[in-house]
Formats: structure tokens, C-alpha cells, sequence
């Protein structure tokens, strides 16, 4: 039965114990109590199922046990204000606001879990040109402490990842940053900075970025700022490192001494006394198909793997490509290829054979006919290292597996265990030529294809070796026309100093 009572209600306990209880039935669907404005719409209600709901009780969310909405009709400053005043001295950790979450039991977990959210949304379609909007705003204001007796250290932000003693982590963030524009409209970020830290300049020494050991990386060019003034002498075993208004870059030791970085060989400052080309150097302007094998990546987009025979095995490091290849009765080709341009071109490469064979170990370039099968043809430019000699030689496959011909016999031409192979095409001749050192070039023999191979690449053939064969190839460059027997390769001209 319904009491209703218009006036005030004291419960007025005469003992400890529960001075009010609101039971629900066994069929309760319907909120266990309700705060009502004098319309009677609720303002706030405990659910059936224990939930707290405050606000606009419309706005449910589903599996939260505190609700507090609100429509936008009202405008609040604030959805939860919680605000604490401690006096006195104060040792013992205090958290204000806590959230943890623990993930216990055996089934597993898949899927992104997150003990704290906070998510803002704009759709407001009026002129927002001035507003400045923050999913998150942290902030630390000292006021307390003296000259003598500074407060230790404040922090607006940490984040941190711990791993225990016995347990596995396949990779740690500390901090991850995401921006993304969504494709298919025609929306732009005209600027975005995935960290920006603003002037740091309030204190006796003022570090923008600082971090303890572990290798920086970049995955794009750098950008510095030249200074007002030269930076000072930075403290022991620290280098500073600095634009100037001549537009080179500089770099001040511990001691106070200032080197030129643009000048070669790090001694700083010298005279120039002439340039030479440096083959070995990234070409400033490198075509798309061209790879330096340096970053420690293979690139599958550009490359695929040719092994039908599945004897090789592929890894890049920083030193560049690795091919490898086990001692083989038969002479089963595996490399990696790339698609070929119609019509003439150049394309070079560094290789090393790194182990001492004997018999037919051999590695080099391939042009496949069609490298999608293992049926086709391929003509091979190969460098062969033996327990005798090292030399480069230009043959024939039908297929991967089956010699056919040789282009040139050259054993008698010894040449070192490091060499750059170039391949020239002009219509339907093909140009096979060798250099020591990426600049003067020696024609071994030229081949009329009559079929345009679809596919380049280096390659592998270790053939009675009686050891496992390694091959290093540095880079890989292409370039769209027959480039002649006497230009060098690409690369950049290097000054010298003294």
C-alpha cells in the first residue's frame, strides 16, 4: 500500500543498525527508489539491479553502476565535480580519483580493455574557429615550498608499464599517440604534431625532450631550429648539436670546442681540397623500384620471394640483404624478384659472397622471363667464389633447376669477393658489366633476348659448395633508360676536407 507523506520524514535510529532498507521483490523490475523534481520526473533512482542512475535518466548506459547524464539542454559546467582539502602534514600516498581494473581467471582475453576513457565529441555544425577542444586536461600548480627547501619534483602526466618478474609482454608503450584523418571524404588536418611541447624556458636548466638510455628513432627527416646564440658548452660527456646562420650544422663538446658536421671525415671546420662520387651513397632522387636494404625491413610490397625449390631463407639488417642457401646437389636457383619496366634500363647492385666455397657457389642477378612460375627462363649475372678464385660469369637457365648455357666463360678474370653487377638493356640486346668499385666498369658480354624478361632481382645458386652459402647484397637501383659502359652508377658526389 502507498503512504504518502507531505511533510518532512526523520528516521531517527535508537540503535545501530540499518535505519532504512528498501527490499525488492522477487519480480522487481522497476527502480528500487527515485528522487522526483514537483513534476515527478525522476532526477536521480537506484536501478532493480543496483545501479546508481543521476541526471537525465533517459540516457542509460549500458553495464555502468554510476550513471550521470545530462541532455544538452541545461548546458552544465561540469558532469562529475569532486573536490578534496587536506591541512596538515601529510606522509601517506593520497589518490583522489581511483579507477582500477583487474583481468582474473583462465579464459583468455582478446580485445581492447581500458581502465580509464575519456572520449569528446564535436558535431556542432555553428563556428568553431576559437574553441580548442581536449579529450583530457591535466594540470599541477605548485604554491607552496621555498628557495631553500624546494617541493621535490611535480608531474602532470605519467604514464609507465610494468611487467612482473614471470610474466610476457610482446611489446611495451609508455606513451601512444594516433592521429588519423578517415578516408573517402573531403575533410583535412591542415596541421598535425603527434607530440608538441611549447617554449621551456622557467627554469635554470630547460630540457623541451629528455630521456634516459634506449636509441631514439625517427621515422622521417629531422627538423632543427638554429638558435638566437650558439648554445654554451654543454656539461661532461654531453655534445651539443646545432644549426648556424651559414646554414650548416655544428656540434660543441664538453670541453667547449666546436666542430663543422658538414665538413667530411668529423674533424671539424677543414678546407675543402676537392669531391669525388660516392656510389655507395643513396642517390638524392632514387626511382620507386630502388631499395638500399638498410632498414632493416624486407620490404614485401616491393619484393617477392623466388624459392621453389624452398632452400633460401631472406633477412635484412641495417648491413643490408641477406640471401642463404644450403649446400645443394643440384643447381636450384631462389632469389627475390621485382617487376620490370617496358623498355631499356639500367639496374645495378653491390654484392658480397661472404663465405670461402669451394666448387659452383654463385650469387648475383637474375632476369626472369617470368618469375610468377618456376617454368620459364632465366639468364643470370653471377659472381662465383671458389677455394681457387673469384670471378663473374653470365649463363642460362631454362628453369630454376636446370643449367643451359653459358653467356661468357671468364674463370681466368679474378676479381675481389665484393663486386657491383649492372645489367643494360637497349631494345633486345642486354649488357652485362662488373666494376671494383661502382665507377669504372668492364663489359663481360652482351645477349640477344629475344623474349623481354618480366622480372629483376638477385638471386642465389650454391651448387656443391660443401658449405652453407651467404650472400650480401647492399642495395638495389634502377633506372629507366641504357645508361652506356662508361657513366657510374647512382649515388651522390661527396666533398673532401681537410
Amino acid at each position: 500500500m502507498t503512504q504518502t507523506f507531505t511533510q518532512d520524514v526523520l528516521v531517527d535510529g535508537s540503535q545501530d543498525t540499518t535505519q532504512l532498507r528498501v527490499q525488492g521483490h522477487t519480480t522487481q523490475t522497476d527502480p528500487l527508489q527515485t528522487w522526483e523534481d514537483s513534476a515527478g520526473d525522476p532526477l536521480a533512482q537506484m536501478t532493480d539491479d543496483g545501479r546508481l542512475q543521476i541526471g537525465d535518466i533517459g540516457m542509460t548506459t549500458p553495464d555502468a553502476l554510476i550513471e550521470a547524464h545530462r541532455d544538452d539542454a541545461l548546458k552544465p559546467k561540469r558532469g562529475i565535480h569532486s573536490l578534496g582539502r587536506i591541512s596538515g602534514a601529510l606522509s601517506d600516498a593520497v589518490s583522489w580519483m581511483v579507477g582500477e581494473l583487474e583481468l582474473l581467471g583462465s579464459g583468455g582475453v582478446s580485445g581492447l580493455q581500458t581502465a580509464l576513457r575519456a572520449r569528446l565529441t564535436h558535431s556542432n555544425s555553428g563556428d568553431s574557429t576559437t574553441a580548442e577542444l581536449r579529450a583530457g586536461d591535466f594540470e599541477t600548480i605548485n604554491d607552496g615550498g621555498s628557495s631553500g627547501d624546494p617541493v621535490g619534483r611535480a608531474a602532470a602526466v605519467r604514464a609507465a608499464v610494468t611487467n612482473t618478474q614471470d610474466a610476457y609482454l610482446d611489446e611495451a608503450v609508455g606513451l601512444d599517440v594516433a592521429i588519423a584523418q578517415e578516408a573517402g571524404g573531403s575533410g583535412e588536418i591542415a596541421m598535425a604534431y603527434g607530440v608538441r611541447v611549447a617554449d621551456v624556458e622557467g627554469a635554470a636548466d630547460n630540457y623541451a625532450i629528455y630521456t634516459g638510455k634506449g636509441f631514439a628513432h625517427f621515422g622521417d627527416s629531422l627538423e632543427v631550429q638554429r638558435p638566437a646564440a650558439v648554445p654554451g658548452t654543454p656539461a661532461t660527456d654531453i655534445l651539443r648539436v646545432y644549426p648556424k646562420s651559414d646554414g650548416k650544422l655544428y656540434a660543441k663538446n664538453w670541453s667547449g670546442t666546436e666542430y663543422d658536421l658538414t665538413a667530411s671525415g668529423g674533424g671539424g671546420g677543414g678546407t675543402l681540397i676537392g669531391s669525388h662520387w660516392q656510389p655507395d651513397v643513396e642517390p638524392a632522387s632514387p626511382s620507386s623500384l630502388d631499395d638500399e636494404f638498410d632498414d632493416a625491413s624486407f620490404n614485401t610490397t616491393l619484393w617477392t620471394e623466388f624459392d621453389p625449390s624452398t632452400t633460401i631463407s631472406v633477412s635484412e639488417t641495417a648491413a643490408g640483404l641477406f640471401i642463404d642457401q644450403a649446400d645443394q646437389s643440384g643447381a636450384l636457383l631462389g632469389g627475390i624478384y621485382q617487376d620490370l619496366p617496358s623498355g631499356d634500363f639500367t639496374v645495378w647492385t653491390k654484392l658480397s659472397q661472404l663465405s670461402n666455397q669451394a666448387g659452383n657457389a654463385t650469387s648475383g642477378l637474375a632476369l626472369y622471363d617470368d618469375a610468377s612460375g618456376s617454368t620459364s627462363a632465366i639468364h643470370l649475372f653471377m659472381l662465383q667464389r671458389t677455394g681457387i678464385d673469384t670471378y663473374v660469369k653470365a649463363e642460362r637457365f631454362s628453369d630454376y633447376a636446370t643449367f643451359d648455357t653459358s653467356y661468357a666463360a671468364i674463370g681466368d678474370v679474378v676479381i675481389a669477393s665484393t663486386v657491383y653487377l649492372r645489367i643494360r638493356r637497349d631494345g633486345s640486346d642486354y649488357h652485362f658489366d662488373w666494376s671494383s668499385d661502382g665507377l669504372g666498369w668492364t663489359h663481360l658480354v652482351s645477349v640477344e633476348l629475344t623474349t623481354a624478361p618480366l622480372h629483376v632481382g638477385p638471386c642465389v645458386v650454391n651448387l656443391g659448395s660443401g658449405a652453407d652459402l651467404r650472400a650480401l647484397y647492399s642495395f638495389f637501383r634502377y633506372q629507366d633508360s641504357d645508361v652506356g659502359l662508361t657513366d657510374v652508377m647512382p649515388g651522390q658526389r661527396v666533398s673532401l676536407y681537410q
